[in-house]
């Protein structure tokens, strides 16, 4: 029989105790088989999403070809993999009902790569006095995130249609763990906005921790994308701090030329399309972005934003989907 190696992961909504149903109802489907429950607990998981998904490892294929390679003894190259995954689950919930931990024989295997559970250091910024220009900034940053927080049911009822209705929940974490962090996060991505000649570093640096806020606290590929556009709007603006006139800061930059602003939301779009591969005409977020960046452009917007944006979203809601959740949903 085959020799396997389990792992059991929450998608975020079961219940520790159906964990553990699934748990024991697995091994005992599995009685034929050499099978072993590293662990159970939420790996990967998309927000309060009811469900598991099982990893299965055949030991002995992966074994045989670390044996080919280490030099290793079946025995030991089954511990020196099983210790991998443990190691990986560090700091993961658990049930009690995983095996006892064996001793794996290869250090480099069971100590690498940085724990999941690891919790982020970050240097704090003590609570200094800011510019009038850097406070009404970071008061319009706490307003905005207050009102996404605030609407976080809606979009949980539109996410519902078509999806698992979760992305109201995964933006109100998003946006309560941001404001948490105001001295580390907020504090300095105002300041360093607002600031003339600001280092094109610490703007990148700011941009790329909230990216990494969200991203952790955004379960599922939203959370992910938006961190990854996040990066692509800090190298373009980046470039603006470097280029602004003298005097000038980014902020100032953005609120004279819509130009800079497009080109702050092409950067983004960009970071986004190397990474998936999408491309306008796709129907996603990015087709409203393009959109929205070239309405800027030219001599600069001829009407407010917000219809600018109706406008844009009605028009995308006619395309055919070709990528993400809405191609294989149809219509709906």
């Amino acid at each position: 029989p085959p020799e396997l190696l389990l792992y059991i992961n929450n998608l975020g909504g079961t219940t520790g105790l159906e964990m553990a149903v699934m748990a024991r109802s697995l091994l005992k489907a599995l009685s034929g088989a050499k099978a072993r429950l590293v662990g159970t607990g939420a790996i990967c998981t998309s927000l309060d999403m009811h469900g598991i998904s099982i990893t299965a490892i055949n030991l002995s294929q992966l074994a045989d070809a670390l044996q080919s390679v280490e030099g290793l003894g079946h025995l030991a190259a089954v511990e020196a993999l099983e210790g991998l995954l443990l190691t990986v689950n560090k700091g993961a919930s658990s049930l009690g009902i995983t095996s006892a931990p064996p001793t794996a024989t290869i250090s480099a295997l069971t100590t690498s790569g940085t724990d999941l559970g690891e919790q982020r250091t970050e240097s704090t910024d003590s609570l200094k006095a800011v510019s009038p220009e850097a406070a009404a900034l970071l008061k319009a940053l706490v307003s905005s995130l207050e009102r996404l927080k605030g609407r976080s049911e809606a979009y949980n009822q539109f996410d519902a249609a078509c999806g698992d209705g979760d992305t109201g929940t995964g933006v109100a974490a998003a946006a309560e763990a941001l404001l948490a962090q105001d001295a580390s996060i907020l504090i300095p991505l105002a300041r360093n906005l607002t600031t003339a000649g600001a280092s094109p570093a610490n703007l990148s640096i700011d941009f790329v921790n909230v990216g990494n806020i969200i991203c952790d606290n955004m379960a599922g590929s939203l959370g992910a994308l938006l961190a990854i556009y996040l990066s692509g709007m800090a190298a373009s603006l980046s470039v603006d701090a470097g280029s602004s006139a003298e005097g000038s800061s980014v902020f100032d930059t953005l609120k004279s030329s819509p130009r800079a602003v497009a080109s702050a939301l092409r950067g983004g779009a960009a970071a986004v399309k190397r990474v998936i591969g999408t491309v306008p005409g796709d129907r996603t977020f990015i087709d409203i972005t393009e959109a929205v960046a070239a309405s800027l452009e030219g001599d600069g917007p001829t009407k407010p934003l917000a219809e600018v944006l109706k406008e844009v979203t009605a028009s995308v809601s006619q395309m055919k989907a070709r990528k993400g959740r809405a191609r294989y949903l149809g219509g709906k």
